[in-house]
């Protein structure tokens, strides 16, 4: 089975592209930001990138976390409550590696990670050729990523590139000082990770080509109803052996093992799930499941 995939518009995605080659053209650096994933009709798409104030130099950048905070808050004030639950609305942090290839950095696999302690989400690295990694990441029963595929959905074309060098000039910072910030109305709320990132960007054609589909299409999305059942019967295996760790019925060493086989036989719907330290495996999570399985076993 190919990788589960996720759509976003031609202007969305020209838009992550501009961004990160008007950076390189103007800095010679790398940008970041953020965006929306909405669950459509069950169809994960990514909208609205953005950049927010950052540190910028050529190996890295740095999101501002009080602009982080207020992107938090101003960005979804507008839409209903209700369609801002895990299960129809994710975070997606894109970022990009100009020459390099698109490849998760030790740095972007940590941040990756802490984003996971709150919830699923979704992370993206492009280049310069227009390259990607795209990855669908949740932390329970315990730490798995899934790869997924971008499709574009055609749209009518935006005059972007003028608009992206405007909020360039203004919202990137190459000394310590970080510009002000992109929302009038600041609100203080503390996330719980930082943001390190990477983006470059130049080959017109954005190497996606081959990647256009018609808006209605479904099958093969992340979440359609083969793979959720999948993702489903995996932690359900997953669990069940964290259950027989913890009542040791089996050795750290069977653990892991029962842990690549259950990556094996899941491999193809692109569920890799990482194996926990002794320590990850010890934490309250773990024990609640044991717990619910006495239970289970005095009732």
């Amino acid at each position: 089975m190919n990788n589960p995939f996720i759509k976003i518009s031609s202007n969305d995605w020209k838009t992550i592209i501009l961004y990160a080659e008007t950076a390189y053209d103007m800095h010679s650096t790398e940008i970041g930001g953020m965006a929306h994933a909405f669950k459509e009709n069950g169809v994960w798409t990514i909208k609205n990138p953005v950049i927010l104030n950052q540190k910028i130099s050529p190996a890295n950048c740095t999101l501002d976390k009080e602009a982080l905070a207020t992107y938090y808050s101003e960005s979804v004030k507008d839409y209903n409550k209700e369609d801002l639950t895990a299960d129809k609305f994710l975070y997606v942090w894109w970022h990009s590696h100009h020459t390099m290839e698109a490849f998760w950095s030790a740095t972007d696999q940590g941040t990756i990670k802490d984003a996971a302690k709150n919830g699923p989400s979704m992370s993206l690295v492009v280049n310069l050729k227009g390259e990607y990694k795209l990855t669908y990441t949740f932390n329970e029963p315990i730490e798995a990523y899934i790869n997924c595929d971008l499709k574009i959905i055609t749209d009518k074309e935006n005059p972007l590139r003028k608009e992206i060098k405007e909020k360039c000039k203004v919202q990137l910072s190459t000394k310590s000082t970080i510009t002000p910030t992109l929302f009038d109305n600041e609100k203080t709320i503390s996330p719980s990770f930082d943001f390190q990132e990477n983006l470059f960007l130049e080959n017109p054609n954005y190497g996606m080509a081959d990647t256009y589909i018609d808006d209605n299409e479904i099958v093969g999305a992340l979440y359609d109803d083969k793979r959720t059942y999948m993702i489903q019967e995996s932690s359900n295996d997953i669990n069940d052996t964290i259950i027989d760790y913890m009542s040791e019925s089996i050795n750290y060493s069977a653990f892991k093992t029962l842990i690549e086989n259950i990556n094996d036989k899941y491999a193809v719907y692109g569920i890799d799930y990482k194996i926990p330290s002794k320590k990850d495996i010890a934490s309250s999570s773990a024990q609640e499941l044991l717990k619910q399985e006495n239970n289970k076993e005095v009732n």
